[in-house]
């Protein structure tokens, strides 16, 4: 683990520009879920390394709300039940979705995870369920998920939540800087940037005190790449099928006068 390296390149905050960043910096990018609109192929040709968790990562994470389907490399996709999905031409229906293919998956009528998988369709009872694929970007997905749960991966995300994360925590609590006081784009940077110009001056001082200390969490030789918990697919249908309380207004609507 000695020769992983890590950079203050590799996370932006809200201005992240990221023509700018290919021009200055080749060091991996790692960003959170609100960045899945980067486009991961641009990334690719600038054989920049991709740490960008995906929109459905925590769920994947926890197992509370997991991916549908994975993507193979044979372009097949594979469900929650490991039933292989193969792609459809539909002749008098088009995706959704730009650069997108259908797939279809039989087997679903006695599958544990049917009520999961099929919890906004009216027609559960169907024995299959036509996904709508980007395989381009799923593609990506699995080399960005690849590169998280390895070991590099572990301790980029490790020392981004201690050291990014932990600034915010500075600035909130320590300053007591918890609200901007100006309005528009333009006055809220500038104020934001002072502050950080606050932030890093002091942590300057304490370098040249002697009292400045950085924690590089480094991972261990022995560590071997994650896998994600396998779902449960009862919690799963027991959550799908759970009934919404309903609010004030929805049982004011169903209420009959005598």
């Amino acid at each position: 683990a000695d020769d992983l390296t890590y950079s203050d390149d590799t996370y932006f905050g809200f201005d992240f520009d990221l023509e700018k960043y290919i021009e200055a910096s080749k060091s991996p990018l790692i960003a959170g879920k609100w960045f899945c609109s980067i486009d991961y192929s641009t990334l690719k040709a600038n054989q920049i390394e991709n740490y960008v968790k995906y929109f459905s990562w925590q769920g994947n994470v926890s197992g509370q709300n997991p991916s549908q389907y994975i993507m193979n490399d044979d372009d097949t996709i594979t469900c929650l039940n490991k039933k292989i999905g193969y792609e459809l031409i539909l002749e008098n229906r088009h995706p959704k979705k730009a650069n997108a293919r259908f797939y279809k998956i039989e087997g679903c009528k006695d599958c544990n995870f049917k009520y999961y998988c099929k919890r906004y369709m009216n027609n559960k009872d169907e024995d299959y369920k036509i996904f709508e694929v980007n395989v381009k970007l799923q593609h990506y997905i699995n080399e960005s998920e690849k590169n998280l749960l390895s070991p590099k991966g572990i301790e980029m995300r490790v020392n981004r939540r201690s050291q990014v994360e932990g600034s915010f925590g500075v600035i909130k609590q320590d300053f007591g800087y918890e609200r901007f006081r100006r309005t528009t784009i333009k006055k809220v940077s500038l104020e934001f940037m002072l502050v950080s110009l606050g932030y890093n001056i002091r942590k300057l001082f304490k370098y040249f005190d002697g009292n400045a200390k950085f924690n590089y969490w480094r991972v261990p030789n022995d560590l071997q790449s994650k896998a994600f918990k396998k779902p449960s697919a009862k919690r799963l249908s027991n959550k799908a099928l759970k009934k919404k309380e309903m609010s004030v207004n929805e049982r004011s609507k169903t209420y009959k006068y005598k």
